[in-house]
């Protein structure tokens, strides 16, 4: 399952950042030097989420942030969700499960949190757990639903639920109708009706 899913991390913190880069623009990232390792996490958790790639000091920046933020609630949630995205490009999902448990724990309305709790869970092969976190999300008005339901309908799928994956991939294409992946996976299946007695 880890190479399927929708690389959908939602990145958090005090600076405004573009978090669904398509994918041609990804080497084209260029966000500015800022001492807060707060900032400094954000930043990097944006570039990993565009695909760039993850090295060993972002993961340190985001244990610095978490660090720094401890007195500033806000900033904690942020870092714990940023170092969850960081750790998610690093496959790294045990660790990016416990950060959105974090940031949860936090601040429990978070989809972001959710989203990232689900797509480390469903990399894991969790998906009954995984559903249940995209449905969390869902439930909290995210900015981004398509995706979410997208990545729930794989996990869906995983666990045999080919009516509920279809709805959903279904409901990814009404959403963004420009994205055609959800089609190319509708088209898979075959719709037909239960006989009436």
């Amino acid at each position: 399952m880890a190479g399927k899913f929708v690389f959908m991390a939602a990145v958090a913190g005090a600076i405004s950042v573009l978090p669904f880069l398509p994918s041609a623009l990804a080497d084209e990232v260029v966000l500015a030097f800022d001492p807060n390792p707060v900032v400094q996490c954000s930043d990097l958790a944006a570039r990993a989420e565009a695909g760039q790639s993850v090295t060993n000091r972002a993961l340190t920046v985001c244990d610095e942030a978490v660090g720094h933020a401890k007195d500033a609630r806000d900033e904690l949630v942020a870092s714990y969700v940023n170092r969850g995205v960081i750790r998610l490009a690093r496959q790294q999902y045990a660790e990016a499960i416990a950060d959105s448990e974090s940031a949860l724990r936090l601040k429990g309305n978070l989809p972001q949190a959710q989203v990232n709790r689900g797509i480390a869970l469903s990399a894991q092969g969790h998906n009954k757990e995984a559903v249940e976190a995209f449905t969390r999300a869902l439930a909290l008005a995210p900015s981004h639903p398509e995706r979410i339901y997208f990545n729930r309908a794989l996990a869906l799928e995983d666990i045999g639920d080919a009516k509920g994956a279809y709805l959903d991939y279904r409901k990814a294409a009404q959403l963004d109708p420009t994205w055609d992946v959800p089609k190319q996976q509708m088209a898979r299946f075959t719709v037909g009706h239960a006989p009436t007695s």
